[in-house]
C-alpha cells in the first residue's frame, strides 16, 4: 500500500508539472497575442504561424540586403574604342565589377580563345553594340580584341583581382593558336606584362 501511494504521488506530481508547463506556454502565447492586439480577433489562433512566417521573411530580407550590398560595392569601368585602339589598353578591376565598352561604331569586342581564366565565360558583342557590358567574376587576365581591327592592333587586356594573374603563362602558351593578328596579340601581352611591372604586381 505504501509503495502504491508513492507511485500515485509521483504520477500526480508529474501530471502537475506537465500542467504547469502547458499553462506557462499558454500564458506566453496569450502575452504574444495581447501584444499584437489580437485577443478579441478570430486571427489569434493563426498568430504564431504568422510570427514564424515573419521570421522567415526577416531572414530572406537580410540575405537580399547582403546581395544588394555586394552589388553596391561593385564598380563599373568604361573602355573606349578610339580609332583602332582600346583606351585604356590595360584595365584593372575587382571580381564582380562590370566593364562597359563605348564608342563602338564600326567595332566589336570579343575574348580570344584560351586567353581568359579557366571557368570564366567568354564574351562576344555585336558589331557596333554601344554600351555592351560584361560582369567579370573569375580572377585572372583576359585578352580581348576587335575582330575587324585586330591586325591593326586593336587588342586589349583586363586584369581581375589583385596580384599577378595566375593564367599569365597560359596567355603565351595560347599564342600559337591565334590565326589572325598574332603579332598584335603578342604585343598586347607584352604591354600587359610591362604594365604589371610598372604597377609593382610583377617583379
Amino acid at each position: 500500500p505504501i509503495i502504491g501511494r508513492l507511485r500515485q504521488q509521483r504520477l500526480s506530481s508529474g501530471r502537475i508539472n506537465d500542467q504547469k508547463r502547458t499553462l506557462h506556454m499558454r500564458r506566453e502565447q496569450a502575452q504574444d497575442i495581447r501584444r499584437a492586439g489580437l485577443e478579441n480577433s478570430d486571427l489569434s489562433k493563426d498568430y504564431l504561424e504568422r510570427r514564424t512566417m515573419i521570421s522567415k521573411k526577416t531572414v530572406l530580407m537580410a540575405m537580399l540586403a547582403a546581395l544588394l550590398s555586394a552589388n553596391v560595392n561593385a564598380d563599373e569601368h568604361v573602355i573606349k574604342a578610339v580609332v583602332t585602339n582600346w583606351m585604356p589598353l590595360v584595365t584593372y578591376v575587382k571580381p564582380g565589377d562590370t566593364v562597359k565598352f563605348v564608342q563602338m561604331i564600326g567595332h566589336d569586342t570579343e575574348t580570344i580563345e584560351g586567353m581568359f581564366p579557366k571557368g570564366a565565360t567568354p564574351w562576344k558583342s555585336k558589331l557596333g553594340e554601344e554600351g555592351f557590358s560584361v560582369k567579370l567574376e573569375k580572377k585572372g587576365a583576359y585578352i580581348y580584341k576587335c575582330a575587324p581591327h585586330v591586325t591593326t592592333g586593336m587588342v586589349g587586356a583586363i586584369v581581375v583581382g589583385n596580384g599577378v594573374p595566375k593564367n599569365l603563362a597560359a596567355l603565351d602558351a595560347s599564342l600559337s593558336e591565334v590565326k589572325i593578328g598574332k603579332n598584335m596579340v603578342k604585343r598586347a601581352i607584352r604591354k600587359l606584362n610591362e604594365d604589371l611591372k610598372k604597377t609593382g604586381r610583377l617583379k
